[in-house]
């Protein structure tokens, strides 16, 4: 804490010392808050770029931003309404994962290639998180959906595409699984092990995003703490935790979360999209269409945002 505390004051004096023609300060917002309040006057425009969510949860967060920032760019096409109802100039601006280019045909079966995945194998990918503590409460349950679905096919190949920080943990949380499976921590790999995979069991969060680029059908779960259970159901305002069953407002992709989170029903999910086209196709389309909504297709996302910089800039020249 105290070196967070010092690094705010030292932002605020640099920023002060040499004030910019515009501020654009990006997600964080506790940090940001602690820099923005320790500034003096308003000699330039403030644009934040990342929203907090306030559709989800701590929806009064809106008025501390109108009072601090001059605009607002946002990654989720449902996102202005809430900021601009305060008085908040607020643009959408695309998701920044829509930039990224999509895996080629090709590159899928060389990746099968090198890590000897037959052509005809199916290929699961498990993304159990990012962090230590979402590794110990979800390992034991994805790995026992692994085993149940190993029991179905018999020929299942799965690949874990994680950070390199992590590769001893998850190798020591695999070995014991039943199926030839693979670590990938080259950031180049990553993308191409979710490509490449027929479905996915993935915990909540970006790596969700990433797989509906990829155009895999996913199964999203996540468990947090009792505690952090008991606050959620009372803070937490949506039905769903994933970007795309909220873009389309209904459940496209499956959700096991907490109690629901049990290897048989999960195992009963994935299972149900290797073996029916039909809905293994309508996952895709659902996720083409909420890719499409984050902005891909159109201007990249960064151009976009480097629009709206200069237009403040040039509208704040004029007052």
């Amino acid at each position: 804490l105290p070196r967070l505390l010092w690094r705010m004051r030292q932002v605020a004096r640099d920023i002060e010392i040499d004030p910019p023609d515009v501020l654009i300060t990006i997600d964080s917002p506790g940090f940001v808050f602690g820099v923005i309040r320790r500034l003096r006057g308003r000699a330039f425009p403030r644009i934040h770029y990342v929203a907090p969510t306030v559709w989800a949860w701590r929806p009064r967060r809106v008025h501390k931003f109108r009072r601090h920032f001059d605009h607002l760019m946002v990654l989720f096409p449902f996102e202005p309404e809430y900021f601009e109802r305060v008085g908040l100039p607020c643009t959408f601006v695309g998701h920044p994962l829509t930039e990224a280019a999509r895996k080629s045909e090709t590159d899928v079966q060389n990746f099968r290639s090198a890590h000897g995945v037959p052509s005809k194998a199916p290929l699961l990918c498990v993304l159990p998180g990012s962090r230590s503590g979402e590794i110990d409460r979800h390992a034991g349950s994805f790995g026992a959906t692994v085993r149940r679905l190993a029991m179905t096919y018999t020929d299942l190949h799965v690949t874990i595409p994680t950070l390199p920080h992590l590769e001893d943990r998850i190798a020591a949380e695999t070995a014991a699984w039943p199926v030839p499976s693979f670590i990938v921590t080259e950031n180049g790999q990553r993308a191409a092990a979710m490509a490449a995979a027929d479905i996915a069991l993935a915990a909540s969060g970006t790596v969700t995003l990433e797989l509906a680029r990829e155009r895999v059908p996913t199964v999203v779960a996540y468990r947090v703490t009792p505690l952090t259970a008991w606050l959620v159901r009372r803070l937490v305002k949506i039905r769903f935790v994933s970007i795309v069953n909220l873009i389309a407002g209904r459940e496209v992709v499956p959700e096991f979360l907490q109690r629901d989170m049990q290897p048989d029903a999960m195992a009963h999910a994935l299972e149900s999209m290797l073996s029916d086209p039909v809905r293994r196709q309508a996952m895709k389309v659902a996720q083409d269409e909420a890719m499409h909504a984050l902005g891909e297709g159109g201007m990249p996302p960064s151009r976009r945002a480097a629009a709206v910089v200069l237009d403040v800039l040039c509208d704040w020249r004029k007052t």
